[in-house]
């Protein structure tokens, strides 16, 4: 798979070499991804409920990045304006900053990608000994070629409208809403690389009866 783009002193980052699993253990790995708003996160604990397996979120591990001192201090010095008042960093501050400057996003991808990678490599090594079968979210799974060997790929999709729809809530804004689906990869293109989608179009209750069968693919290919 090679090595991706330069980290944040410019040197190449071995990281990105593909990263198997260890022979000794056993679990099948799944990664879930997506395009912004389109459920990723509810279908992956839903697939957990489901398969009855533990998952992993990298969304999660970042935002625990985010609030522990070293990191702190690295993405202050490079955005010392989403510092909030006690201190801490702003997420919201951060993601306009970042959605709207691709230069600067990608410093802040360089940086906090190794330490996520480190992240789920952990949690596998914590997890393959006593499952036979785990979940990882990774919403930039393509987008960085995410450099852990996977068994199945699932993509969570919903029409463009839904996703602006949703967004547009979420941002309090159409114009950042819009920023927020240029920066992605096609949706299209993760569809098209997938080994399972889920459309999620509807309520919970029809996505919750999508997972169901999802799961049973996943059972089926991870025999």
């Amino acid at each position: 798979m090679g090595t991706g783009p330069a980290g944040p002193g410019g040197s190449n980052l071995d990281y990105w070499i593909l990263v198997p699993r260890s022979p000794l253990g056993s679990m099948k790995l799944v990664a879930v991804t997506g395009g912004i708003a389109t459920g990723k996160s509810s279908v992956c604990r839903l697939l957990s409920q489901d398969l009855g397996c533990p998952a992993c979120s990298c969304d999660e591990i970042v935002h625990i990045l985010l609030r522990s001192g070293h990191v702190i201090r690295s993405v202050l010095q490079q955005f010392p304006s989403v510092a909030d008042s006690s201190g801490q960093i702003d997420r919201s501050s951060l993601a306009r900053i970042v959605f709207a400057e691709p230069d600067r996003r990608r410093w802040l991808e360089d940086f906090l990608h190794p330490l996520v990678l480190r992240r789920v490599q952990e949690w596998i090594a914590e997890n393959e000994s006593t499952s036979s079968l785990g979940l990882v979210e990774v919403p930039l799974l393509y987008e960085v070629d995410f450099p852990v060997e996977r068994d199945v790929d699932v993509v969570v999709a919903c029409s463009q409208d839904t996703q602006m729809r949703r967004l547009a809530i979420r941002e309090g804004s159409s114009d950042r809403a819009v920023g927020r689906l240029a920066a992605q990869m096609p949706l299209s293109e993760k569809i098209s690389r997938a080994g399972l989608v889920i459309w999620n179009e509807g309520s919970l209750g029809t996505l919750t009866r999508l997972v169901a069968l999802a799961a049973r693919g996943i059972h089926q290919k991870t025999q």
